[in-house]
């Protein structure tokens, strides 16, 4: 984008207290953005933040057309729920893929932002050559998150989810496999969401 005169996609990323995994999460994503040129920046507020506090700061982000993607690292701390955050950021620039609109398309087929771990997770098996049509294959959870999005796009490739097989045929590391491509996964939202953005201000001029 920066090639074509265009500026450089701006991620922000919102985090709320000091849990450590939190921390670890977020420089990754950091020294994933910086290392492909996409503008990060980091709103770290404390444990104590109020949800109206949160939710000012996103509608903020929302309307600046300077901002492209907008990413609330979870887990949030107990006093605030975190289903109200996630359908606060808006959807087109939710690029976690936690937005009740893109759940919905995702789920319809249709274009959104797709959640960056279930992404990652074909990734990988594209990049390993992994015959997946007409397979049998176990997902474990079923959160709207991870669980069920990798169901469907399983499916979507021709598999069975909800068969069992005896054992599992691939198991990725700990740390590395699936971690990486679901931070890379991100990076792609962002793009995308950059590239949606720019055509609407675009639009807008005219």
């Amino acid at each position: 984008m920066v090639a074509c005169g265009r500026r450089a996609p701006h991620l922000v990323l919102v985090r709320v207290g000091n849990d450590p995994a939190s921390g670890t999460y977020v420089k990754n994503k950091i020294k994933a953005a910086d290392k492909i040129g996409i503008q990060s920046t980091i709103h770290h507020l404390p444990q104590d933040t109020s949800k109206s506090t949160l939710l000012k700061l996103l509608n903020e982000l929302n309307v600046d057309p300077d901002v492209d993607g907008i990413l609330v690292q979870l887990p949030l701390p107990g006093h605030i729920e975190e289903k109200v955050v996630c359908n606060s950021v808006s959807p087109e620039k939710d690029v976690d893929g936690f937005h009740v609109v893109n759940i919905g398309r995702f789920c319809l087929d249709m274009h959104s932002m797709a959640p960056c771990t279930p992404l990652g997770v074909m990734e990988l098996i594209k990049r390993y050559g992994i015959k997946t049509f007409g397979k049998n294959a176990v997902v474990c959870g079923r959160s709207k998150n991870v669980g069920m999005p990798i169901a469907m796009l399983l499916h979507g490739d021709g598999i069975r989810p909800d068969g069992c097989v005896e054992k599992a045929s691939y198991i990725t590391p700990v740390p590395g496999g699936v971690g990486p491509m679901t931070v890379a996964m991100l990076m792609c939202n962002t793009v995308s969401a950059a590239k949606n953005n720019a055509v609407d201000i675009r639009l807008s001029k005219d």
